[in-house]
């Protein structure tokens, strides 16, 4: 396992930071904003006579988040056009973030906002909701693809794989600020003193205003601790020094790969970055990595969208499971860690990348060989066995005649969220590590958001369907004027998720990650 370089950390605290402030608007618009949201339904509260929501409505407000599914349509434009006096991602992060800080200032002053505060369904208007979270979530998005290229830059090659790393950390810990942390100091359970969502979103403003303060007067362009090397580079004598010591060593070769391809790629122009683009998902290997980003999130579509909501709807209090996710922190920052250390690729001498094979034949027969993608394997087999089936079980065996849920239940929705964030996360950095790892620095912020756009697109596109199927198949009766659910569409839905899930496993995603975990680099990207 690779360690971060101590030359990199200034680096990867500072992209810990950026991340952070993407995870603030995303922990809202993935996490709280649907949970106040499905938490205003009044159909447990036997004294409203509040119409709920229904399942494909909140699904509506999912729309939100499909800014990160569609990025890779304007992320030549991020990579082409920039101020060279101000740098090339920080032409675009400074403004952006500005411009965030000013979105969460406006939105706290916001009717749709202020109606959603005062917990009344009829007023909240869901479409001018969804629209202002979009425009929140767009505006995150177009960040994400400068930062994105700039993390491919500002770490050293030995550390480019602690780049995910960063995103992890940065992304779990404003994830948790604005989803766990926000909704218990809502709820006043953490202290006396409640907050709004008008507060939280002026904290907010506040946060970004402060770090990119930061960034303007603190950073700049080129934070490489390998820079200098650039300079040397351009000298013919020196050049042709390296160039000898290129061939003497594989540590000198793979270093020089990418600060030459610093100083030989210097034209960033719209047109140089589409034709890299078209060659790069022309590749076959890029298509399917494509498609398996596509297709391999739907099992888990069923539980992570609607299990937690089931269990409100049968009585779950929002601020206890809100708080059973406490646990979850710590650990993902841990398995963050040292994921992305065991995700750090070593090559051969041919330069195709090492992989093991596994002694024990359980391990072969269900992971194939051991290599950098083996992480993610696992994530996939764990989100199914401890998320989709263990959520069929504790929305099932959720007691229905107590009124104090019993510590065994309870116990039993903490091993839930927690093994199925962990497998969320291992994944997560996991793929991202790869991504990372076989980007072409000539394009970065294109490479590295053409296959995160597929990704986030594998885990959006699904969910509408997935909740409408579950709304087709649930049948409800009305009783004194209130819907009541007589068969629950949920369990069928999931049930055909994880059947679909264990097919494709081994039918199709095995094999495939097995074959490109032990590609070279040099076929990812452009000659």
């Amino acid at each position: 396992m690779k360690t971060l370089s101590k030359k990199d950390k200034p680096q990867f605290l500072l992209l810990v930071c950026l991340y952070f402030l993407q995870g603030l608007p995303c922990g809202l618009t993935y996490g709280s904003v649907p949970f106040i949201l499905k938490t205003l339904t009044t159909s447990n509260d036997p004294n409203s006579n509040s119409k709920a929501l229904s399942l494909t409505q909140i699904g509506i407000f999912s729309m939100a988040t499909y800014p990160y599914s569609f990025k890779i349509l304007w992320s030549p434009i991020i990579d082409s056009f920039y101020f060279k006096n101000i740098g090339r991602r920080r032409t675009w992060i400074i403004p952006l973030q500005f411009l965030i800080s000013f979105i969460f200032l406006f939105l706290s002053m916001s009717k749709t906002i202020i109606g959603l505060e005062s917990g009344e369904v009829e007023n909240i208007d869901l479409t001018s909701l969804t629209f202002c979270f979009l425009t929140l979530i767009f505006s995150c998005a177009t960040q994400d693809i400068a930062v994105d290229g700039w993390a491919l830059e500002i770490l050293s090659e030995e550390s480019l794989s602690f780049a995910s790393t960063a995103q992890t950390l940065g992304l779990n810990i404003g994830y948790f600020t604005s989803f766990t942390l926000f909704l218990n100091l809502r709820s006043g359970k953490l202290f006396n003193h409640k907050i709004s969502i008008m507060q939280y979103f002026r904290w907010c403003s506040i946060v970004y205003l402060l770090i990119t303060l930061y960034i303007v007067f603190f950073t700049r362009e080129d934070m490489n601790p390998d820079s200098g090397f650039k300079e040397d580079l351009e000298k013919d004598e020196q050049r042709k020094t390296l160039l000898m010591l290129k061939n003497e060593t594989d540590k000198v070769m793979e270093a020089d790969f990418v600060k030459s391809a610093k100083v030989e790629n210097n034209d960033h122009s719209l047109k140089t970055v589409f034709q890299n683009f078209k060659h790069i998902i022309k590749l076959s290997n890029v298509q399917t990595l494509v498609l398996i980003h596509l297709v391999s999130k739907f099992p888990f579509q069923c539980n992570d969208s609607a299990t937690q909501l089931r269990l409100l709807d049968k009585g779950f209090k929002s601020e206890d499971l809100a708080i059973s996710v406490l646990i979850n922190f710590p650990l993902e920052m841990f398995f963050g860690y040292y994921v992305g250390k065991w995700s750090s690729q070593t090559a051969n001498k041919d330069n195709s990348m090492v992989t093991k094979r596994f002694k024990n034949p359980f391990l072969k027969f269900m992971l194939g060989e051991q290599g950098c993608l083996t992480a993610w394997l696992l994530g996939y087999l764990g989100r199914l066995l401890f998320g989709s089936i263990l959520g069929n079980l504790i929305v099932y065996l959720y007691p229905k005649s107590k009124t104090t849920l019993p510590m065994w239940y309870f116990l039993m929705v903490i091993v839930h969220n927690l093994s199925s964030s962990l497998m969320n996360t291992v994944q997560f950095v996991s793929i991202c590590s790869f991504h990372t790892q076989i980007a072409d620095p000539k394009i970065g912020g294109t490479y590295i958001t053409l296959l995160n756009t597929f990704s986030n697109l594998g885990g959006t596109w699904p969910k509408i369907l997935v909740l409408r199927m579950i709304d087709y198949y649930t049948v409800k009766i009305v009783s004194n004027g209130k819907e009541f659910i007589e068969k629950d569409g949920y369990y069928k839905v999931n049930i055909i998720s994880i059947i679909i899930g264990i097919l494709l496993y081994f039918k199709f995603l095995k094999k495939n990650i097995n074959k490109l975990q032990k590609l070279p680099k040099s076929v990812w990207r452009k000659d």
